[in-house]
Formats: C-alpha cells, sequence, structure tokens
C-alpha cells in the first residue's frame, strides 16, 4: 500500500523531513509522478499512515512558520550583531507620515 501525497500541498522538504522522522521505525521509499509524491512502506499500516500524515503535518506547519518570520529572525540577528546599524524608535513614540498631530493642533 503507499500514501499519495499532492504536490501542490506539501513541500519535499516536509515530505523528507518526515521520512527521516520516521526512518528508524520504518523502512519508507519515496517515488513521484506529475502531481503527487508517493510514499511506499513495507510494514504499511493504518497506524504507519496516521503517524506519517501527523508528522508531515507537523513539517509542512513547520516550514510556513519559518518562511513567514524568516524577516524578523534576520532583523533581531542584524540588531545583535550591529546595533548601530538599525534604528529603533523609541517605546510610545510613532511617526505620523499623515500628519494628524499637525492637522489636529488647532483643535485642541
Amino acid at each position: 500500500m503507499s500514501i499519495d501525497v499532492p504536490k501542490n500541498s506539501y513541500s519535499l522538504k516536509s515530505v523528507k523531513d518526515t521520512i527521516y522522522w520516521l526512518s528508524s521505525e520504518y523502512t519508507i521509499l519515496l517515488d513521484s509522478n506529475d502531481t503527487h509524491f508517493i510514499i511506499r512502506c513495507e510494514n504499511y499500516s493504518e497506524a504507519f499512515k496516521k503517524k506519517f500524515i501527523m508528522h508531515l503535518n507537523d513539517f509542512s506547519l513547520r516550514d510556513i512558520i519559518h518562511e513567514e518570520t524568516k524577516e524578523i529572525k534576520n532583523l533581531v540577528t542584524a540588531k545583535a550583531f550591529y546595533p548601530d546599524l538599525i534604528k529603533f524608535k523609541p517605546i510610545g513614540e510613532f511617526e505620523d507620515p499623515v500628519e494628524i498631530e499637525k492637522n489636529n493642533a488647532g483643535t485642541k
């Protein structure tokens, strides 16, 4: 038996990370066609399928979170190693790009 994993829903990295994670318990082979990754396991069972899908979703979510937070991590790293390169405004101080404060100065 095999598990067909749609390529448009999961990355190859997530599939390979899942296979690696389960490789101590299972002998898993990876194949593919145009639309799916095909996962084959010698001792296939519903327990294997459930565990594989659970880990696949976990690694897929990790990849999404990593991609979405990459810029924040780069900013923190840059600030840590080059503190003078990036200047932050003091807490409570904000820019006024549309000059709201200037326009409301006469109403106070």
